[in-house]
């Protein structure tokens, strides 16, 4: 019998799970792809935020693995507009969590916020005519069915040691949670935190055990020792 269950075998699924089975836990590392990964599967460009980062995980991700998908993908164009691309639009359904010094380099009167229409056949978007429409993928948690989480932004709403608060026992980490800068690195990061936790539950949970287990067995000598 494993003592964790881990669904996810991209950075932050396999960090935690190479942590608990180093601390000692039986480990079952499922994932719905055919090799571990995660998004690293997803770009054929290596990952300049972590050295050796897109390496690494490509190797690893030769090892087998088997279960639950993690996340779904969701598009959001950007529109360039005029010849010698003057301007550029772009139209996303939620608020951008793009780093500052990118979103800097846009005019913040191009960024659309909110619902749109793209029709590729006419080039436009929202009515409006481009010379070229780029379509960019974001993600979404996707949630187990069975687990009714609770989600923020469509990620899952965790606390800061990665427990997620209705559901005993239960801990997320990565890009499925609502962490306020989702990277590779972090995403490690996050692995390494949730195993700590896990251990740390296991560990108090076994002394409360212990502890109540002398209550009793103390409150059971007291009861036969009396008259």
């Amino acid at each position: 019998m494993e003592d964790a269950i881990i669904i996810g075998a991209g950075p932050a699924g396999a960090t935690c799970a190479l942590w608990l089975h180093q601390l000692g836990l039986r480990v079952l590392l499922l994932d719905a792809n055919a090799c571990a990964g995660g998004l690293q599967l997803c770009s054929p460009h290596p990952n300049r935020w972590i050295p050796g980062g897109h390496r690494t995980f490509r190797t690893a991700g030769r090892r087998r693995a088997a279960g639950a998908a993690a996340k779904r993908r969701r598009a959001a164009p950007a529109a360039v507009s005029g010849r010698r691309h003057r301007r550029v639009d772009v139209y996303c359904r939620s608020v951008p969590r793009a780093q500052a010094l990118l979103q800097a380099a846009i005019d913040p009167r191009r960024v659309h916020v909110g619902p749109f229409e793209a029709d590729q056949a006419a080039m436009t978007v929202n009515g409006l005519s481009h010379d070229v429409l780029g379509v960019q993928f974001g993600f979404d948690a996707c949630v187990p069915p069975g687990l009714a989480l609770p989600l923020r932004g469509g990620r899952i709403e965790v606390d800061r040691r990665g427990a997620v608060a209705s559901v005993p026992g239960l801990y997320a980490a990565g890009e499925v949670t609502d962490f306020w800068h989702p990277c590779v690195t972090t995403a490690c990061a996050q692995g390494v935190q949730v195993a700590k936790a896990i251990q740390l539950e296991r560990q108090y949970g076994a002394s409360r055990r212990r502890q109540q287990r002398a209550e009793a067995q103390g409150a059971m000598h007291c009861a036969s020792a009396m008259p």
